[in-house]
């Protein structure tokens, strides 16, 4: 039933979106799951192009989320970008060193302060 399952996470993504604009302290964490799911949803369903616009919007989050709780995050955020990286490695068909380029530049253009954290 992917279809129902996209249904159901893109519906409670946007819910959790606009909660996390509001309350980022509050509400990121449960947008990660979101965003989480539905990338495995989509990893398991071979939606390629989908998947890359789900992680990247996930390292984003986590990556707030790490700014603020650093031992509490720290390692999904870095599993997180080893998975992004190899994405890359094995769907874009980068080299290691060009994916780990992309990364850094979408962590240096991710929002200053995260949702309004005030980071």
């Amino acid at each position: 039933r992917p279809q129902e399952a996209e249904r159901d996470y893109t519906e409670a993504l946007a819910i959790r979106r606009r909660l996390a604009e509001r309350s980022p302290e509050q509400f990121e964490p449960f947008l990660a799951v979101t965003l989480k799911s539905l990338a495995v949803l989509y990893s398991r369903t071979n939606r390629i192009d989908d998947l890359e616009d789900v992680l990247v919007e996930y390292v984003k989050v986590l990556y707030c989320l790490n700014k603020r709780a650093q031992t509490a995050y720290s390692e999904e955020f870095s599993a997180m970008l080893r998975t992004l990286q190899g994405y890359y490695t094995q769907f874009r068909r980068l080299s290691p060193e060009e994916a780990d380029s992309k990364i850094k530049d979408l962590l240096r253009h991710a929002d200053p302060k995260c949702r309004g954290g005030g980071l």
